[in-house]
């Protein structure tokens, strides 16, 4: 008997040749993806099964999903099918090996173990938790043994699955893993988006099989046909299947049947037995089996592959001796494959026999499967499956598994799967009683699958029939982030009023809790800020951090008065309130929010440095226990500014870039702008100029700095000192005047400081204007308090001052400065001062305060300035020591932080999972390290790191 295999590979040579290459480049740990697309029939199965082979041929271990049109709802079923036969034939001590770490977490999706506990507070996305799951499942796998991954029609995977192809596609360089897919090209059922987002990834290498030419034609005319064709006939043969392999085969099925020789006499018979479509030729090939054999391919299209035969006599109707011997007779003609459980020979059989099902057959069918699995206790997931494919019927057990299955999806991230699950629910319909919850449910799911439309309009349906305050309260809670999303800002708040009102007299904590998120959000729009001010200040003083809600309105309160141009409040006052709003921890208990980075920021502007290094470190470790990328960057981003302000810019740089890097493959978030803004500026600081101008560019936020949107504020002053720094002086003023306008009444420090200070260069030239900043800026940094604010104004009042009396201004911030926490401002003011003193044409004198500038400069890691001092020294007759480009001072941020871990003890694999990176990653930095550091071993990292340090 002829094989599928032996057709389709015919002029495959080339194909075939790029997959040797690509399975060596895996098992060298140079992983790649390869995808197969072109219509059916043309030979992509064929090639990944080849693919699979030469994978085997190199003992790398295979994993293999095959999707359907089923498996589009079923949240992850592709991965599963991939993962889930690895981690239940895994003995315990391989299973603990590849569970090992971040991996841990995707064992409840893979039957490996229970779910975390609900307690966990990881915030943002779970689907993405779930991909750094699976990406250090796959490396722990790829660790013992080359991998590769082979997923056949891949245009039908659920969206999960293909987000998580996506994921691994961006990090598959680093592990020794192939991953190889199919998909057609084309088709009313095909959505591209995702596989094209696959094919177009710089690792990817996509093969498009042609169609078979006249001599592959002909050559198969005759191997089949058992002689030698003539060539009108192999013509006729190429004409009216086009080269489809598939079709070909189909073909050549029937003139063999009927004993058609292969001569020119016959092409008029090849015309009429060619069937016009590949399901034609399949549906022609199954009617000759017989009505039971074509009962039974119906069950298993029904049921999918990987069909218990027991099963799928069930559902045909038939007793299972009787299926088994029709399961035998389905092989032979090569429409069910030689394996058990019963899977189709080709996909294209399966999805040609599956819809040529009658529409109402074909529910009625899905729902009695439905119920074979739920007899069986299979899982909820699958079961929902097939209630998704029946027809409304009114079946209350069917909307509660729908529910189920819904809020299942929902906890592993397949948003799109809820929604689906929740419409056909509604649909059922449930009972009247319960459609409002089920509404708001759907709203709900439907706004973590990035439809906020929909999801708006189903909130206010819910909100019209929903009674219960507490019900109402979350709904608007989750409406006010669908019309966020959509720009409807005016709705969101108004239905927040309400909704506070309404539980201010049911249940204070709850009305104080929403209010509490309702504020700090109005902050972020500058039209909203005299509102959220007027809302405070119905608390008066009586918010005692005792609540949810009491914290986060008293951060968000000491955040409002430290950016108010009316502020009196000195810097201590407010950052006691902050630190009480922290709460020891507690404010943190619901994940990283907007009132906990308020109180970050005031307790960091006050320079209370260690309370919010605690809660930022926290921040960061919840995000590594939990495998929250998104918090992870969110956290990080915070406090590389933190880092910053300390002067520590190596280690500011290092969360700087695994901050953005995060951030820009999963798309910013809310107050991402701020961090950006903040990540820029270290950029800057330590001269990686190109880098912040590429990670600008990049984070696309250039065309977006919203005027309505305060939190772009920072973008914008980072803009401005990123252009002065690049010369671009012009630009800069630009920005620094926008930025002016858009701060009108909003105070100049603590929060952004004058355009004298961002970019000298580029201040105005207008004497009395820079005079009247610099002196509010002064006023403003005397009622604040801190030495930090009072010396960086006595700076600006000294620059702009010039001539004798700026020295003397130069001088005083020099001094206020050594006494505070920032000895990057310290060495400005320095710097400042020695070049002032040296224009004065007092060299000698200015030769310290640039040593110190130049000392200082180096110990903070900021390049730029330490390079400026070095040339004033040089000006002022002095020589300058060179900078010290070997040793530990030669590591760049990320090697440094790596080096630091690793000589701390934690191992590749552990460095690599708490900084969201790859293990290959994380050796490339350390071998940098080592040859930097002239050492040979992780023993010697301790010493080598400590190098010129006390």
């Amino acid at each position: 008997m002829h094989h599928a295999g032996t057709v389709e590979l015919l002029e495959r040579d080339r194909e075939l040749e790029q997959l040797d290459r690509l399975v060596t480049d895996a098992c060298a740990g140079r992983g790649r993806l390869v995808l197969v697309e072109g219509p059916p029939g043309i030979g992509k199965t064929s090639l990944l099964e080849a693919a699979r082979d030469r994978a085997r041929e190199r003992d790398m271990t295979v994993l293999a999903a095959r999707a359907s049109e089923l498996d589009r709802d079923f949240p992850f079923g592709v991965v599963r099918q991939l993962f889930e036969p690895l981690v239940a034939a895994a003995a315990a001590p391989r299973r603990a090996t590849l569970l090992h770490g971040a991996a841990a977490l995707a064992a409840p999706l893979l039957g490996g173990g229970a779910p975390e506990p609900a307690a966990g507070k990881a915030t943002g996305d779970p689907a993405l938790r779930l991909f750094h799951a699976l990406y250090w499942l796959t490396a722990n796998l790829a660790e013992q043994t080359p991998a590769a991954l082979a997923i056949d029609d891949a245009h039908w995977a659920d969206a999960g699955s293909l987000r998580f192809f996506q994921f691994l596609a961006a990090r598959l360089d680093e592990l020794s893993v192939l991953v190889a897919l199919t998909a057609r090209t084309a088709g009313p059922t095909v959505e591209r988006q995702p596989i094209d987002a696959l094919a177009t990834d710089p690792l990817a290498v996509v093969l498009r099989p042609a169609p078979l030419s006249h001599r592959a034609v002909a050559a198969l005319v005759a191997d089949r046909l058992r002689g030698a064709p003539d060539a009108s006939f192999c013509d006729a043969c190429r004409e009216v299947t086009g080269g489809n392999p598939f079709l070909l085969r189909e073909l050549l099925r029937e003139v063999a049947a009927d004993e058609v020789a292969p001569i020119g006499a016959h092409v008029s018979l090849v015309r009429q037995l060619a069937p016009p479509t590949v399901a034609r030729a399949v549906l022609l090939r199954l009617a000759r089996l017989g009505d039971d054999a074509a009962a039974l391919a119906g069950a298993v299209a029904v049921l999918g592959d990987g069909t218990p035969l027991r099963r799928a006599a069930a559902l045909a109707g038939l007793p299972v001796e009787r299926a088994d011997g029709f399961a035998a007779t389905l092989v032979e003609a090569d429409i069910l494959a030689a394996e058990r459980p019963l899977a189709f020979a080709h996909p294209v059989l399966r999805s040609a026999i599956y819809a040529d099902l009658d529409p109402g057959a074909r529910s009625r069918a899905h729902r009695r499967a439905a119920a074979l699995l739920a007899d069986e206790g299979a899982a909820i997931d699958a079961i929902a499956v097939h209630l998704l494919a029946t027809e409304p019927a009114g079946d209350r057990q069917v909307v509660a598994t729908l529910r189920e299955a819904a809020l299942r999806a929902l906890a592993r991230g397949a948003a799109a799967t809820a929604v689906a699950c929740l419409r056909r629910a509604l649909a059922e319909p449930p009972a009247t009683s319960e459609r409002a919850a089920f509404v708001l449910e759907l709203a709900a799911a439907e706004l973590a699958a990035g439809e906020p439309a929909a999801a708006a309009d189903h909130f206010e349906a819910g909100l019209r029939v929903t009674g219960d305050v507490r019900a109402r309260a979350g709904c608007v809670r989750k409406a006010v982030l669908a019309l966020q999303t959509l720009g409807r800002h005016d709705e969101g708040f108004a239905l927040l009023e309400r909704v506070v009102d309404e539980a201010a007299a049911v249940d204070p904590d709850l009305a104080q809790s929403i209010e509490g998120d309702l504020i700090a959000s109005a902050t972020l729009e500058r039209s909203r800020r005299a509102w959220a001010l007027d809302r405070l200040d119905r608390y008066g003083d009586q918010l005692t951090a005792a609540t949810s809600g009491s914290r986060k309105l008293l951060a968000t309160r000491a955040a409002l008065d430290a950016f108010s141009s009316e502020c009196e409040t000195p810097a201590e006052t407010l950052a006691n309130a902050a630190e009480r709003a922290l709460g020891g921890g507690r404010l943190l208990d619901d994940g990283p929010s907007t009132p906990f980075f308020f109180a970050i920021i005031v307790l960091l502007l006050a320079d209370r440095i260690e309370p919010a290094r605690r809660a930022l470190d926290r921040a960061v470790d919840d995000a590594r226990r939990h495998g929250s990328a998104p918090q992870f960057a969110f956290a990080a981003g915070w406090r590389c500014w933190l880092l910053a302000r300390e002067g520590h810019l190596a280690e500011a740089e290092a969360d700087a870039r695994s901050s953005a890097e995060l951030a820009l493959s999963q798309g910013w978030f809310v107050m991402g702008p701020v961090i950006l803004g903040y990540v820029l500026e270290v950029l800057i600081d330590r001269g990686e100029l190109e880098d912040a101008h590429r990670l600008l560019e990049r984070s696309g936020m250039v065309t977006r700095t919203a005027d309505r949107d305060a939190t772009f504020d920072d973008v914008v002053h980072a803009r401005a000192l990123l252009r002065a720094a690049r010369g671009d002086l012009d630009a800069a003023r630009e920005d620094l005047a926008r930025l002016a306008r858009r701060r009108a009444r909003w105070n100049t420090y603590p929060t952004l400081v004058p355009a004298v200070l961002a970019a000298p260069a580029a201040a105005t030239d207008d004497q009395d204007e820079g005079r009247a900043r610099a002196d509010r800026m002064l006023r403003e940094a005397q009622t604040w308090g801190t030495p930090r604010a009072i010396g960086m104004a006595l700076r600006a009042a000294g620059l702009v001052e010039g001539g004798a009396r700026g020295l003397e201004l130069l001088a005083e911030a020099a001094m206020v400065l050594e006494r505070s926490p920032a000895p990057l401002e310290h060495a400005r003011a320095l710097l400042d001062l020695g070049a002032g003193l040296r224009r004065a044409n007092r060299r000698a004198a200015a030769r310290d305060p640039l040593r110190q500038a130049l000392d200082l400069a180096d110990a903070c890691g900021a390049r730029p300035l330490a390079d400026r001092a070095r040339q004033e020294l040089r000006a002022a007759g002095a020589r300058p020591r060179r900078p010290r480009l070997g040793g530990v001072h030669a590591l760049t941020a990320s090697e440094r932080r790596i080096a630091a871990m690793a000589a701390q003890g934690c191992s590749n694999p552990e460095i690599a999972q708490a900084l969201f990176v790859t293990t290959k990653t994380v050796e490339t930095h350390l071998s940098n390290a080592y040859r930097k550091l002239a050492i040979h071993s992780r023993a010697q990292l301790g010493d080598a790191l400590n190098d010129g340090r006390p």
